[in-house]
């Protein structure tokens, strides 16, 4: 899974490494080499597709356990994790019966929220739900520089933003949105 922070792209793998790309340059830092060196706070994007593959029903675990294992080297190095549940990655099938101007989207996404919060709920207190929604709703869907964008007009990413995981308002009340660019 691929990121960005500060014009750095960041990439995740399945060990928990992490793997910053700039000016044709590959690091990869583990959550420990990290705390080394000075971060005590790491966002990253958790991939809906990873969790659930056709957007909504069947749960990939091994999706879940990579983030899982990921949170608990973070915690474990001292970092504190941020997640955020929606980084531009709409699952296929959900794109094909309309993306985000369908409701039935912002209706998977709660229960995309609701698997991720219940499994790491628990660990992670701060939480965003969209990156850069403007993104989304004019750069994808009313300029079309996104692809791939139908020209049907901005369309609000919000009907996802009132629903977010209640398990980390249940599991964790100290739990907190945070604000995205």
């Amino acid at each position: 899974m691929q990121l960005s922070w500060r014009g750095i792209n960041v990439l995740l793998l399945a060990t928990s490494t992490v793997m910053f790309a700039t000016e044709g340059h590959l690091i990869a830092f583990t959550p420990l080499q990290l705390r080394e060196l000075g971060l005590d706070a790491f966002r990253f994007s958790i991939s809906w597709p990873r969790v659930l593959p056709e957007g909504r029903g069947r749960v990939e675990q091994r999706g879940l356990d990579f983030y899982d294992r990921l949170v608990d080297e973070l915690l474990a190095a001292g970092i504190r994790p941020f997640a955020t549940l929606y980084h531009w990655d709409l699952p296929q099938r959900l794109e094909d019966e309309g993306g985000w101007p369908a409701r039935a989207t912002a209706e998977a996404f709660a229960e995309f929220a609701e698997i991720v919060g219940e499994r790491l709920g628990d660990q992670v207190r701060d939480w965003t739900t969209h990156n850069e929604p403007f993104c989304t709703s004019w750069l994808r869907y009313a300029l079309r520089v996104h692809p791939p964008g139908p020209t049907s007009g901005p369309h609000p990413v919000a009907p996802g933003h009132p629903r977010p995981p209640s398990p980390r308002r249940t599991r964790r009340p100290q739990a907190r949105p945070c604000a995205s660019p």
